[in-house]
């Protein structure tokens, strides 16, 4: 639309443990663990701050995300 800005970025997309490919934990599942193991993602792939997305649980632990690490945050989308 006329007047929009295009924001070309990276897409980058994680698998929480337990769904996909990636085992589940022994203690099972905890937005907390969840979110430390994002906020973990991040600084190996040296990216500073990210807008999230998430979906369904996903979105749980974006907003955990947010409150216990925001200066990782940008915005999130659920």
């Amino acid at each position: 639309a006329e007047g929009r800005r295009r924001h070309d970025a990276p897409v980058h997309v994680l698998e929480l443990e337990g769904h996909g490919e990636t085992p589940a934990h022994p203690d099972g599942y905890a937005i907390e663990r969840f979110a430390e193991g994002v906020a973990t993602w991040l600084e190996a792939s040296t990216i500073e701050r990210a807008a999230v997305f998430g979906y369904s649980m996903g979105g749980y632990v974006a907003l955990h995300l947010a409150r216990v690490r925001p200066e990782r945050v940008a915005a999130v989308a659920t």
